[in-house]
């Protein structure tokens, strides 16, 4: 008998109704005989295209940066030889692309066909300073470059849409507004700075500035992605394969349940959501919403 993997999952979301998903496991189609390496990003641009970030090639035989139409058909890609340890793909508004490699200690900036604007770092670890294996990046509205620095440091540091590093905070503890792993990092329309501090279970939320506004603890599990969808909420994947939803003051308004821990989670205009899991295949799920 056929196993039907593609299951009905409800979360209680943003206020007063179920907002409900259908699991789609199988939703990317690799062309024959091709494979993945350690699956560790994903993101989707304006045309809603899926762009997978992995690493740790064996097979050599899927361009680093793997993109993908909306109903999964593979498009081609970028980065053959280019990255060393890439960790997180996030893609702007405006279709540009930021890529984190935290082995090389630097971030990287790039059309979405490829071709490489800016780097940013100088390939070098710093202590406390940038960057010393980073974690995930963020940008504003304005253009300002927000970086998770925690993978070894414990900071935040932010860039001008140039480049030019205009300021780092974190300290290293468990207090409020201390940090010992930002490895998320999302920014709202007033430049509030939403980092998911993994090892302590907190997101905190600073200003631009980097002065400390608040933190959330709720039941938390190593916090591993944030990010904000268009009717403004924060959306939280962990490591305890939960997924969690907030308003932007903090308040709970749904939580699901994944099929394995996961390490990057974003969405497309359609308010559906893609899932990275750390481990195990197919290692990307689609969570396509249904209405109803």
């Amino acid at each position: 008998m056929r196993k039907d993997h593609n299951l009905i999952m409800t979360i209680l979301t943003k206020g007063a109704g179920d907002t409900h998903y259908r699991s789609n496991r199988n939703f990317l189609k690799l062309p024959e005989g091709k494979h993945f390496g350690m699956v560790r990003a994903v993101a989707v641009d304006s045309r809603q295209r899926v762009f997978v970030g992995h690493r740790d090639l064996v097979y050599h035989d899927l361009p680093p940066v793997a993109v993908f139409d909306q109903d999964g058909k593979f498009l081609g890609g970028w980065g053959e030889g280019f990255f060393k340890g890439l960790h997180q793909v996030v893609i702007t508004p405006d279709d540009i692309v930021f890529v984190v490699d935290n082995d090389r200690h630097q971030i990287y900036k790039f059309t979405t066909e490829g071709e490489l604007l800016m780097t940013i770092g100088d390939g070098f670890p710093r202590l406390n300073a940038p960057f010393n294996f980073p974690a995930d990046v963020a940008v504003s509205v304005n253009g300002d470059i927000y970086v998770a620095d925690g993978d070894a440091n414990t900071c935040i540091h932010k860039f001008s849409k140039n480049g030019e590093h205009l300021l780092s905070w974190g300290t290293a503890g468990k207090g409020r507004g201390q940090l010992t792993t930002p490895h998320s990092i999302t920014v709202d329309r007033q430049e509030r700075v939403y980092v998911g501090d993994r090892d302590t279970g907190r997101i905190l939320v600073f200003d631009k500035t980097g002065k400390y506004i608040t933190e959330w603890t709720d039941v938390l599990w190593r916090p591993t992605s944030v990010f904000i969808d268009l009717e403004q909420v924060l959306i939280v994947s962990d490591l305890n394969c939960h997924i969690h939803m907030y308003d932007l003051q903090g308040n709970v308004l749904g939580r699901g349940h994944c099929a394995g821990p996961m390490h990057s989670i974003c969405g497309d205009d359609k308010g559906n959501l893609y899932i990275v899991m750390v481990e195990g295949f197919p290692y990307i799920e689609k969570w396509e919403r249904v209405v109803t």
